[in-house]
């Protein structure tokens, strides 16, 4: 029996779909994770906290998709330059087991999302919608098809971070996650793992 240190249960909802779509347009924040201590902090230096940038997400799922849900609020947003702006990571296990990394460039007209992984879950397979309001926040909302992520176990392996860009008044940048980034030396077996229960 494989023992998990940190343990999610994620059970089937039915109207997973109206429900987070509505906590998008909203910028609703129940039930939502928010990230006050990241398990992984790059150029820990450089970041000053939650007033710097607020990282808060949800995931929801149905009997077809998962769904994830995330507000970010950062201080300064720097936008347009691939190489030196805010960039959203999120990072799944394919059904069997392989690391998907998607790299997510927000954009007020239209987001991006990249990924150099070959698994069986491609960009094709997920949905993405963005939205950037007048005051910083950015909205996320993904659909990724659950037979592609989900184990035998009926389990899934989740992770999301955000690279924070400050331009202002130097440039600098900082990188957290969530949990550990898988494979680095603090990761540790099953970190992120949701449990796909049935129907409430």
């Amino acid at each position: 029996r494989v023992l998990f240190r940190s343990k999610h249960d994620l059970p089937e909802e039915s109207h997973s779909s109206i429900l987070v779509d509505q906590q998008f347009k909203n910028a609703d924040t129940t039930g939502l994770i928010v990230i006050r201590n990241p398990e992984y902090l790059q150029n820990k230096w450089y970041w000053y906290g939650t007033g710097d940038c607020l990282l808060s997400f949800k995931l929801m799922r149905d009997a077809k998709y998962l769904y994830l849900l995330a507000l970010i609020k950062d201080d300064q947003l720097v936008l347009g330059d691939k190489d030196q702006q805010d960039l959203i990571y999120i990072h799944f296990e394919d059904k069997n087991g392989a690391a998907t990394r998607f790299t997510i460039l927000p954009d007020h007209v239209k987001s991006t999302i990249l990924s150099d992984d070959k698994t069986s879950l491609d960009i094709k397979d997920v949905r993405l919608k963005t939205d950037i309001t007048e005051n910083g926040l950015i909205k996320l909302l993904l659909r990724v098809p659950a037979d592609e992520i989900m184990k035998p176990d009926h389990s899934i392996r989740f992770n999301i971070g955000y690279r924070d860009q400050d331009n202002n008044p130097d440039k600098e940048n900082s990188t957290l996650f969530w949990k550990p980034v898988w494979g680095t030396e603090t990761d540790y077996t099953n970190s992120g793992t949701y449990l796909l229960n049935k129907k409430n």
